[in-house]
């Protein structure tokens, strides 16, 4: 979806919400402290442009973000319009409601983000 020298962003196959997006540094490095400050600038510069175009998008009251990483040893972002103060918290998570997303809705998403973006697929 998004990709550039240091970072790639794709929508979650699991998402909380529709537009849950995915931004990861290209260098692997499990804990995000450890990320070198140079890399946590391109990372949040591209969460932050995301992040503009998911509220144009999907008009959430609020972007949320989180760093996790217990599924994968890869720093990752989440960026996740939230609609409902518990779009963040772990209880979806928890009690197995989230469902794997349709592929087709995946890809029309991806598509209507990236010409927000202004990048030709």
């Amino acid at each position: 979806m998004l990709r550039n020298q240091f970072v790639s962003a794709f929508l979650d196959w699991k998402p909380i919400n529709p537009g849950h997006v995915l931004v990861i540094p290209h260098v692997h490095e499990p804990d995000f402290e450890e990320l070198s400050p140079e890399i946590i600038g391109h990372l949040m510069q591209a969460v932050r442009s995301l992040s503009k175009v998911l509220k144009r998008i999907y008009a959430p009251r609020k972007i949320g973000l989180a760093v996790a990483g217990f599924d994968v040893p890869h720093t990752h972002m989440h960026i996740i319009p939230m609609h409902d103060y518990h779009d963040l918290t772990s209880k979806r998570l928890l009690d197995g409601s989230l469902k794997r997303a349709d592929p087709d809705e995946l890809i029309a998403n991806a598509l209507t983000i990236q010409r927000e973006l202004g990048i030709n697929s």
